[in-house]
């Protein structure tokens, strides 16, 4: 028989394993989550036989409504099932508990970000609805014209308490998704490993951010917050920086053009009917920071 219940330190060997399965990811990053990220409260198991066959992370984060009011919507992670039990609902029957679970607790709503277009139509299946969307560009330094370069950037590390500041600061006023400071500290730590980091990117008297990871020769900008009329030069300055041979920045929807395509990013499923029609009457938001 299943059962579902909070994971424990023990388990970690377990997960990890199922993790790499599911996943893929290199093992310096899957220990990198279980060192720097991991906690039983936060993960959520489904056992059958002894046999760990399904799991979940509840990440706290909180959505920030355009008026400036906070609630918490965890963002559900890592759902990953054991490739033998694939198709007998064990993922369906752990969100479900999770659901009831961060309800009961008080949270008002729960995010994800589908790790595939198609599973932006399993996660509808099982109420969520899409609500975050991003700016996305694919190019390379060549495509930086020399005239988005402005010898007034500068780009320098920020502490994650600093880089908070900054993020908050830019997206006052628009509704978005805070992954908080501890957040924030965890993004650090895997953007420093990978070559990258959090990143101060000033244009003469503007002051920006930058979330900025390193694959190989690909640097991945995860976020990069600026005002779209320097969003270019801070860009080029980013790029300059590091030596890759091709780029992907992701940006709000309010970088304009500079920013790249429009593109749906995450979901969100509401347990507060009044959140519900606030959220709607906003949407799409903006989930930047999501370890994916």
């Amino acid at each position: 028989m299943a059962q579902i219940r909070f994971a424990r330190w023990e388990d970690c060997p377990r997960l990890k394993r199922l993790w790499k399965a599911a996943f893929g990811d290199e093992d310096s990053y899957i220990d990198g989550f279980y060192q720097d990220r991991f906690s039983p409260q936060e993960t959520m198991v489904l056992e059958e036989e002894g046999a760990l066959q399904a799991m979940l992370t509840l990440l706290p984060m909180e959505t920030v409504l355009a008026g400036g009011e906070r609630v918490s919507t965890p963002c559900v992670y890592a759902v990953a099932t054991s490739r033998e039990s694939r198709g007998r609902g064990y993922a369906t029957g752990l969100l479900a508990q999770a659901h009831r679970t961060m309800e009961e607790r008080g949270d008002k709503g729960a995010v994800i970000v589908p790790a595939g277009d198609s599973l932006f139509a399993f996660y509808r299946q099982r109420g969520f609805a899409d609500g975050f969307s991003l700016r996305e560009r694919r190019l390379t330094p060549e495509e930086l014209l020399p005239a988005a370069r402005d010898p007034r950037a500068q780009v320098t590390a920020l502490a994650p308490g600093e880089y908070h500041r900054r993020r908050e600061t830019l997206l006052q006023g628009s509704c978005h998704v805070d992954c908080g400071e501890e957040g924030l500290v965890y993004q650090d730590r895997v953007g420093r490993r990978s070559g990258g980091g959090l990143l101060a990117v000033d244009v003469g008297p503007v002051q920006g951010c930058a979330a900025v990871e390193r694959d190989g020769d690909r640097l991945i900008l995860k976020e990069l917050l600026l005002p779209p009329a320097v969003m270019e030069a801070g860009l080029a300055a980013v790029a300059d920086r590091f030596t890759c041979r091709e780029i992907l920045l992701r940006a709000p929807l309010g970088a304009g053009e500079a920013g790249g395509d429009p593109r749906p990013f995450a979901q969100v499923r509401w347990y507060d009917r009044r959140l519900a029609q606030a959220f709607a009457g906003e949407a799409p938001g903006y989930l930047g920071i999501a370890y994916d």
